[in-house]
């Protein structure tokens, strides 16, 4: 799932008070990968 960047800004602006705060993209930035299908009698 994705963060909007009004979202994101908005959690940074909140957490500032606590110390300085950086938001990153992890594990892909949200996006789904495709898994690869094996074909029916493939060699395995």
């Amino acid at each position: 799932m994705t963060m909007s960047p009004n979202f994101r800004d908005y959690l940074v602006d909140q957490l500032e008070p606590f110390g300085p705060v950086a938001a990153k993209r992890m594990f892909g930035g949200g996006k789904k990968k495709k898994k690869n299908k094996k074909k029916a009698g493939a060699a395995q």
